[in-house]
């Protein structure tokens, strides 16, 4: 600390930097799991849709990919996560079984 060269703004902005670069490799890796767990679950879903008897939790996982935020958008984390707030409440109001039984785990908490 004592060589003139190194004043306390440089070691901030270095340490801004450091904290970008980790930040944006963080979003790039869950970016990739998303678009590695959606390449496994959304065919899957998809079947489920096809059949009545399974769309309810066809619905009910498309919602807690939402809120777990294992989407790929362009969407924030919190936008996500109240995007399928929004649809679990509306899965509740049409009585899916799945939904509802998630919200009463959660009010019993």
């Amino acid at each position: 600390m004592r060589n003139s060269r190194i004043t306390g703004e440089s070691v901030e902005k270095k340490h801004i930097t450091r904290n970008k670069q980790c930040n944006n490799n963080a979003e790039k890796e869950k970016k990739q799991i998303a678009r590695e767990f959606n390449e496994a679950v959304l065919p899957v879903i998809q079947k489920l849709k096809t059949s009545s008897e399974w769309t309810d939790l066809a619905y009910y996982y498309m919602s807690i990919r939402y809120l777990t935020g294992l989407v790929d958008n362009n969407y924030s984390e919190d936008s996500n996560r109240t995007i399928g707030m929004e649809m679990m409440e509306s899965l509740s109001i049409f009585e899916n079984h799945y939904a509802c039984n998630l919200i009463k785990f959660i009010d019993e908490m």
